[in-house]
């Protein structure tokens, strides 16, 4: 008897033993496919040329927010959060605190953006 299932690995070996060591079922197998590597798609990068006219048509403050978050890799909540003592010119970083789970992280300050912060 040949059943097919997406269960985790313990799932799996539980059922195993239940139908083997329980109900005396000696064929029992369970057969299940693990995710290749060719099923996640590439991700979608734009070129700089697509990147500056997305931006071109924004005027500041929200065209200075749009490339910092692109340039930081920030999340659109973390860049409203930002607050003047999270900027590190000296070091090139941004303090991101209560990020996504609630975790604090450290981001790269793009150079070309600090004197339009400043």
């Amino acid at each position: 008897m040949v059943y097919h299932w997406r269960l985790t690995k313990q799932a799996l070996k539980a059922m195993v033993f239940l139908a083997r060591k329980v109900h005396g079922m000696d064929n029992f197998q369970i057969e299940f496919g693990r995710a290749t590597a060719g099923a996640r798609r590439p991700p979608t990068v734009l070129t700089r040329d697509e990147v500056r006219r997305i931006f071109a048509p924004l005027e500041d403050p929200w065209k200075l927010l749009c490339e910092l978050m692109y340039g930081s890799g920030l999340r659109q909540s973390e860049a409203l959060k930002l607050r003047v003592k999270d900027l590190d010119f000296g070091q090139a970083t941004i303090q991101i605190h209560d990020a996504k789970g609630g975790k604090h992280r450290v981001v790269t300050l793009p150079r070309a953006l600090e004197g339009r912060l400043l």
